[in-house]
């Protein structure tokens, strides 16, 4: 059957390849592999992205309001992410936990309106728990190997001071 005079078959195709062409940027744009929004400090908000890259990932945390300059951070991470998250709102650490060979790392990223500073970076042997204190402090435990393979593993805590993360045995 023709179509009726006038009419071309081209016309709809044409329409659909348009759209097509027109949607391209957002079919080829990579998901990222984990994102968030967090709180920081003087209400703050910044927006945290693992993006997957051909050598490995990378970590780009970008102001998205109430900074007063531009804020954004990057950097290139070779481990694989596990996860991407904030246990208090407002206090501006974001924690990532990452698997790197035979060890987890656990990193966090202190984030203010005026800037972002790695803060902790933390190898452990067996699954690191990140929690609240009695006093609300982040605390960070991970474990690590006394000494040889058939050695038992010491547990480190590592406690938020408000300026950095101390670190104390168990």
């Amino acid at each position: 059957m023709s179509p009726p005079c006038g009419v071309s078959r081209r016309k709809p195709i044409a329409l659909i390849l348009a759209a097509l062409l027109a949607s391209w940027p957002l079919l080829a744009a990579e998901p990222p592999a984990a994102e968030l929004r967090v709180l920081a400090p003087e209400a703050a908000v910044m927006r945290a992205r693992i993006e997957e890259r051909p050598d490995g990932y990378r970590l780009v945390i970008r102001c998205e309001s109430g900074c007063p300059a531009p804020v954004e951070y990057a950097e290139e991470v070779g481990d694989v992410p596990l996860g991407l998250f904030q246990l208090w709102d407002g206090d501006g650490l974001l924690l990532s936990t990452w698997a790197a060979a035979s060890v987890y790392v656990v990193r966090a990223h202190l984030l203010t309106p005026r800037g972002v500073r790695p803060v902790l970076e933390a190898a452990s042997r067996g699954a690191p728990a990140l929690a609240l204190d009695g006093r609300g402090r982040m605390t960070v435990t991970t474990s690590e190997r006394l000494g040889g393979a058939r050695d038992g593993l010491r547990t480190v805590v590592w406690r938020w001071d408000g300026a950095r993360f101390r670190r104390g045995g168990r």
